[in-house]
């Protein structure tokens, strides 16, 4: 193969072992981050985001129970922000 084929089969069969996730990151600044601890969006009422997306940085390993957590904390939020009260 030449250099060219070498490169061109790299990058068709490349790819990587991390799971998408960071793209609405959780923070406190709005500056820099898209949700806070809560969940909720910066500068909004009643939007929040409970996925992956929220992770500041990428795990290193499986995205599945952190991505859980961040659902069941999301949900816990989403119930105290609607009902008024702790669920």
């Amino acid at each position: 193969m030449t250099d060219h084929e070498i490169i061109d089969d790299f990058r068709d069969r490349a790819g990587s072992d991390f799971h998408p996730c960071g793209s609405c990151a959780m923070g406190t600044d709005a500056a820099t981050a898209a949700v806070g601890p809560n969940l909720a969006v910066h500068g909004t009422d009643g939007l929040f985001i409970a996925d992956a997306s929220v992770f500041p940085s990428i795990p290193s390993g499986s995205i599945n129970a952190p991505t859980l957590m961040v659902a069941h904390k999301g949900a816990t939020h989403i119930l105290e922000a609607t009902s008024g009260g702790p669920a």
